[in-house]
């Protein structure tokens, strides 16, 4: 009972921390998500029309609405703000807390990424709302309630994925100064291959069926999937079978890198 009282004292004092920068947090919301929808729905409006077509791979335009809507949207509940704050401990020496106290640092390095995904899922479900309430009828009818909140469970399932990937990358701090370089590159990876940029049925079988085997899926394809009715069946006993594949190996790698690089550790600070 005092772990679980504990645990929840992390995420409480973690949402304090970043709702304190309302200006940034609502900015980010507007701005990036914004911006990314309207670029898709005016690329996506132009195709459809030049194309002269009403469904593409088994998408109408209605579909591609909601998919460019929501997909940016599920994505930050599973990434948050993208860095999970590890780099930040070693480099300022705010590592040594962790170290004297008895707390298990990746535990809470999570509680607190978690932190942010509760913050962007309160984000999703204020665009899930105005497609659901203000959109045309046949967008509006894609706002199912129950595949919403499964959508929300896959993408959370990814948010423990995208810890453990960046988690590792910004270990690699213990031997290296610069680590911001390939939390990018991991970003313009997650982009492309997660289903984010398009939806996962609009690339070639083989690279589909490739990216079904990586983690990526995970953090906006597959969550999307199950908010439009998994009609591919995608949430499939293969696809859990690979997620717990990945998440056995990312926290045996997390917990090697962390084991060797804390070796590596010397730091004078908080």
């Amino acid at each position: 009972m005092i772990q679980i009282w504990w645990g929840f004292r992390v995420v409480l004092t973690e949402l304090a921390v970043v709702m304190s920068y309302r200006t940034d947090f609502w900015l980010n919301f507007l701005g990036r998500g914004g911006s990314m929808f309207l670029a898709s729905y005016f690329v996506w409006e132009a195709v459809y029309q030049s194309r002269g077509v009403t469904t593409i791979n088994g998408y109408s335009f209605s579909m591609m609405v909601f998919y460019s809507a929501l997909a940016p949207m599920i994505n930050r509940v599973s990434i948050g703000s993208e860095f999970v704050g590890i780099q930040l401990d070693i480099f300022s020496g705010s590592l040594n807390r962790y170290l004297v106290f008895p707390v298990p640092y990746g535990l809470v390095k999570y509680l607190g990424f978690l932190a942010q995904g509760i913050l962007a899922m309160g984000q999703c479900l204020m665009v899930w709302l105005v497609i659901k309430w203000l959109a045309g009828s046949e967008i509006a009818e894609l706002a199912h309630g129950d595949r919403f909140l499964w959508a929300l469970v896959a993408a959370f399932a990814g948010n423990i994925l995208y810890f453990f990937l960046a988690g590792i990358l910004e270990m690699v701090s213990f031997w290296h100064d610069q680590v911001w370089n390939l939390i990018v590159m991991l970003r313009f990876l997650i982009y492309f291959s997660s289903g984010l940029a398009i939806p996962l049925e609009f690339y070639p079988p083989w690279a589909a069926d490739l990216l079904l085997k990586s983690p990526f899926p995970f953090l906006a394809g597959i969550p999307m999937q199950i908010a439009l009715g998994d009609p591919k069946g995608w949430l499939s006993m293969e696809l859990i079978a690979v997620y717990l594949g990945w998440f056995i190996a990312l926290l045996a790698v997390f917990l090697l890198v962390w084991n060797c690089g804390k070796k590596q550790y010397s730091g004078v600070g908080q």
